[in-house]
């Protein structure tokens, strides 16, 4: 069980804040001094309500290290690979239905819808991410979980041999020109 307001003070809620069960969910709510009068008596209880209490510290503090560590694209990348092990991953692949929206994600993340945006585009480009409607597709969990370990994630990504063909074969083409003009470009150098 999880619980939610003050039960040792017993103040109220802030106003503004807003509860929503994501499941079915049996709600209890007692008065602050039989709740209090509870807890006198009740060891099992406190110690239950402590190791709750250290477990959210502990989420806390690694949400604090991810934020001071992490850019937004890595932060995205973890964020959609926890969903998706909570979801269930099934041949490297899962469909987030529903899907987060790019607001809610932004707001977790500490960051812009926009940024969001931009991140989720490029790994539809990378051909790591799908948009379905209203859920997501991600069609290769280990190309993503690599990004996030990579020391230096590459800004462009090429997936697959027909799109690492296309692109070696852009480049052998650049090469092939550069070098059939080498000696005019090397001749408009100014001296340093």
């Amino acid at each position: 069980g999880q619980m939610f307001g003050n039960a040792l003070s017993c103040k109220a809620m802030p106003q503004g804040v807003r509860m929503e069960a994501t499941q079915p969910t049996l709600l209890a709510v007692m008065e602050g001094q039989i709740v209090q009068e509870w807890l006198y008596h009740d060891s099992a209880m406190v110690l239950g309500i402590l190791q709750n209490v250290t477990d959210l510290l502990w989420q806390l503090v690694a949400r604090v290290v991810e934020m001071g560590t992490l850019n937004v694209r890595s932060r995205l990348h973890m964020r959609l690979l926890a969903l998706a092990q909570r979801q269930g991953v099934e041949g490297n692949q899962v469909l987030l239905s529903p899907s987060p929206t790019q607001a809610s994600l932004a707001a977790y993340l500490g960051t812009t819808r926009e940024e969001v945006a931009r991140e989720m585009s490029r790994l539809t480009r990378l051909g790591l991410l799908q948009r379905q409607g209203r859920s997501i597709f991600l069609s290769n969990l280990d190309g993503l979980l690599a990004l996030v370990e990579a020391p230096a994630p590459p800004t462009r990504l090429f997936l697959g041999d027909d799109a690492l063909g296309l692109v070696e074969g852009k480049m052998a083409a650049m090469e092939a020109e550069i070098a059939q003009w080498r000696a005019l470009s090397r001749s408009t150098s100014f001296a340093a």
